[in-house]
């Protein structure tokens, strides 16, 4: 009875190993240097970190549209940990507005929105910030 129980078993664990492949992971990253990529399981990329000085606490994160353009990024651009710069663009990966924070808040306290070419066209303090 108990060869059978066994055999039943190890019949099992064959059957097992020779059905259907497992589902692929929902998400696979990528690293390379200070460069970290996030791809959907349909194979797109989602998110881009790059860690310039290899602190472990990313100066840049951006995040891709369905359509692979870029849709937002935070950056922090004296490497102090905090993010103080927002920029968001459009469906076609265009540059649309701009935010800064200039005193360490880890919030914009100022917005510029540019146009094609990256001038701004208009420039609003944001709502806290406002004398």
């Amino acid at each position: 009875m108990r060869l059978k129980s066994f055999l039943i078993m190890l019949l099992g664990v064959f059957l097992a190993g020779c059905g259907a492949s497992p589902p692929p992971p929902a998400f696979r990253l990528i690293e390379k240097g200070p460069y970290q990529a996030l791809y959907g399981s349909d194979g797109r990329l989602q998110r881009l970190v790059y860690d310039a000085d290899g602190d472990g606490r990313a100066e840049v994160v951006t995040l891709f549209s369905p359509n692979g353009k870029p849709r937002q990024s935070e950056i922090d651009t004296d490497g102090d940990g905090v993010v103080d710069r927002w920029e968001y663009f459009d469906l076609a990966g265009r540059l649309q507005k701009v935010g800064f924070s200039r005193d360490k808040s880890g919030r914009p306290g100022e917005w510029d929105w540019v146009d094609a070419s990256g001038a701004v066209v208009r420039r609003e303090l944001a709502e806290g910030d406002r004398p």
